[in-house]
């Protein structure tokens, strides 16, 4: 493409000491403008050093986490006036962009006293002739269902008859077993529904279609890229499944999974008729069923399984440890230590079992096993230190057990919530009968094929061993006002237990981690997917972007 000639043009920013309220902002520019960062009386005293990762050249290579010192420089080179001080970026490149100042003199991040964002526009051309943004008309096609690439010509110069100079395609990857057309099985492969007999399609054969939209009908094209998911029968998934959110790399969705189940196991026996003598039927019509289903729930189902014992310690274990290291001696002063009550808490088994969790010994000790007025013998102190602290574990258990409750009060209002829209809402799917490929309400996790789904206790046993709990695989989704730039699937959010969550049962959600050290193998796979569909299309479109990791993207694209 050739660049536009733009005349160069100045745009200015003031920078004050509240500069961190610049980074709600994102400033819209083009290339060949120049950048110029300037003083606020509040920062004109002040030894101001501003950093950008836009390069400070224009043969230099770009990385984000790359930042160059710009200069500020004064024009009328007065020391004692710093009102026309300014540090100029010049705009060579595309992109968005970030930078910070301090004014300690420091050069690290860490000491940012004010940071924001700037975007500058990329320059589109047909040709010769430049095509600014705003003029771009465009249209949508669902490339599953173009068919054989090799009949595009007719299915698609009408876009170029009707006017339209850009075509979007939605993803031309393999899709999975739903045939959604963002649910992609291979990120590395063609769709084969664009092959023909005898003729195999192949992304050369993409990319030359693509040129020849540009060079014979003047006509750009986009599509979509998919980084926060996966179809849930992808083949490097089974081989692969640290890039999954699974029971063994992500021991807290235990409880949500097994949740999963016994709604699952709800769902199978309305269909089969098991829950007609409590009136609850597989044709359900009416908010009455749903009031009965609820009761059921609440009253009879969910309280067998006490997903609390997730969260909660076994006290009389726990009390009976704490007992045996009191008589051995294991004795705390009164007024060595600065602990209370208050700050014993529970410690949460990173594996999630059953009245695993636990307290510190050490700190139990210290605020239990002290003396006892009153006590006539060693045995009574003993016994009065024990009943004190299994009291003190019984209040922290119950705090466990209050939020579960809350937790699954939730669960079942929005079980409740899918059930209404699929068959009772006039407004809803209106389904007729509960079955298996009508469920109540859309599984939230994968399940090992092959394996027999006949109890709870039996799905929950699953969990135990590694070698299927690290194919539970989460789904992915969407969660209602949940914030973009949070996790759904991390620890400290219960979306998948509280069944929050608007669920893509096709697709499974990404694990990245933090860096492409945690998850080598999907970082490349979605390195190599990006540069072959950059190499071939004008534009992508970051599909799922609300719930798409922010440094994720910022690699790979």
């Amino acid at each position: 493409m050739q660049e536009e000639t733009i005349s160069k043009q100045v745009r200015v920013l003031t920078l004050e000491t509240n500069g961190d309220l610049l980074s709600g902002k994102l400033y819209r520019l083009k290339k060949g403008w120049q950048m110029r960062f300037m003083l606020g009386p509040s920062l004109q005293a002040e030894d101001v050093r501003i950093f950008c990762n836009h390069p400070n050249e224009k043969r230099k290579k770009f990385s984000r986490t790359l930042y160059h010192e710009f200069l500020f420089v004064s024009p009328t080179d007065h020391r004692n006036d710093t009102c026309d001080t300014f540090a100029m970026v010049d705009l060579v490149l595309a992109g968005s962009f970030h930078f910070y100042f301090t004014i300690d003199g420091s050069d690290q991040q860490s000491s940012v006293n004010g940071q924001g964002y700037f975007l500058v526009d990329p320059t589109l051309t047909v040709g010769v002739d430049h095509l600014p943004l705003d003029c771009i008309q465009c249209q949508t096609v669902i490339s599953k269902s173009l068919g054989s690439m090799y009949h595009w010509e007719g299915r698609l110069k009408v876009a170029k008859e009707t006017g339209y100079n850009m075509i979007h395609f939605t993803p031309i990857q393999e899709l999975g077993h739903s045939n959604s057309a963002y649910s992609i099985r291979d990120q590395l492969m063609v769709n084969p529904t664009f092959s023909d007999e005898g003729k195999t399609a192949t992304f050369k054969d993409v990319l030359a279609f693509v040129r020849h939209m540009e060079d014979d009908w003047g006509v750009l094209s986009m599509t979509d890229l998919v980084y926060n998911h996966t179809s849930s029968d992808t083949p490097w998934l089974q081989a692969n499944p640290e890039c999954s959110y699974n029971l063994v790399n992500t021991s807290h969705l235990k409880p949500a999974f097994l949740m999963d189940r016994m709604l699952w196991h709800v769902t199978l026996a309305v269909a089969d008729g098991k829950l007609e003598y409590r009136g609850i039927v597989p044709t359900i019509q009416h908010e009455s069923d749903l009031q009965l289903m609820e009761k059921y729930l609440m009253d009879s189902f969910l309280p067998i399984y006490k997903l609390y014992e997730f969260y909660t310690c076994d006290v009389e274990a726990v009390v009976k440890k704490f007992k045996k290291l009191v008589q051995e001696g294991k004795v705390v002063e009164a007024g060595d230590s600065k602990l209370s009550e208050e700050s014993l808490h529970l410690i949460q088994d990173p594996e999630y079992r059953r009245l695993e969790t636990s307290v510190s010994m050490t700190d139990a000790l210290a605020v239990f096993n002290v003396d006892k007025p009153g006590v006539k013998s060693r045995d009574e102190r003993i016994k009065k230190c024990c009943e004190d602290f299994e009291n003190h574990l019984v209040k922290l258990n119950q705090v466990k057990i209050d939020a579960m409750n809350d937790h699954i009060a939730t669960a079942v209002k929005n079980f409740l919530a899918n059930i209404r829209y699929r068959f009772v809402q006039d407004d809803g799917l209106r389904l007729k009968t509960v079955t298996r490929k009508q469920p109540l309400m859309d599984r939230y996790f994968t399940f090992p094929v092959g394996v027999p789904e006949s109890s709870v206790e039996d799905d929950e046993s699953l969990m135990d061993f590694d070698d299927t709990a690290c194919i539970i695989m989460a789904h992915n989704g969407w969660v209602m006002n949940y914030d973009p730039r949070k996790n759904f699937a991390h620890s400290d959010s219960n979306v998948y237990l509280r069944r929050e969550l608007i669920v893509w049962s096709d697709s499974v959600k990404l694990r990245y981690g933090e860096s492409p050290a945690d998850c080598p193998f999907l970082w490349d796979l979605m390195l190599e997917y990006t540069r072959t569909v950059v190499n071939i299309f004008h534009a992508i479109r970051l599909d799922n972007c609300h719930s798409t990791p922010v440094h994720v993207a910022e690699v790979v694209i």
